[in-house]
């Protein structure tokens, strides 16, 4: 590699660098909404089911007499692969042994979360820019969506289909509410 595409090389990362600086700060003030978002619909669901509630930082807790559900997250600024945002629900019913389930907060297209660019050639460097550039254009229109699985077996799915897949975390606990689990 000459030094003018060198030169041209070192523009570009600086774009480059910019451009994934906001799409990070566009993922991470969608997590933090929809962490927010999901402990008040899992409030607001289970309150109105008659469930007496209480909060903890990242953690909430619905009991009737004897029985709970508990949702939790993790830290939102945290990094997770495959998942924006990964929920833990524990159901600790009266009579059986207690079940647990992951809730991964996902992109519908899921190939779109990941691409890889060589970065260390000009060519590669335009295509990983353009990549940027195209999810900061259509990131508001970008849908994500709850997955639900059994966190004992992760890899089995909690019904026979091949996704278990949820456009709210109402929607998950309605699921989760009608379903002998």
């Amino acid at each position: 590699m000459n030094l003018k595409e060198q030169k041209e090389l070192a523009e570009l990362e600086v774009v480059r660098q910019d451009l994934s600086s906001k799409l990070g700060e566009k993922i991470q003030s969608r997590i933090d909404r929809l962490a927010s978002q999901c402990l008040d619909d899992f409030d607001k669901f289970f309150r109105s089911q008659g469930f007496v509630i209480t909060k903890q930082h990242w953690q909430i807790q619905a009991e009737y007499k004897n029985f709970s559900i508990t949702l939790s997250h993790e830290d939102p600024k945290q990094a997770f692969f495959a998942t924006y945002l990964p929920f833990t629900l524990k159901i600790c019913p009266v009579v059986g042994s207690k079940t647990e389930h992951q809730v991964f907060l996902v992109d519908e297209r899921p190939s779109a979360a990941f691409s890889f660019a060589d970065n260390n050639t000009v060519n590669g460097m335009r295509n990983s820019i353009q990549n940027l550039l195209d999810k900061l254009n259509t990131f508001d229109d970008t849908q994500w969506v709850f997955e639900l699985r059994q966190a004992q077996k992760p890899k089995t799915l909690v019904v026979g289909q091949s996704k278990q897949i949820f456009p709210t975390m109402t929607a998950v606990l309605q699921f989760l509410f009608e379903q002998d689990v």
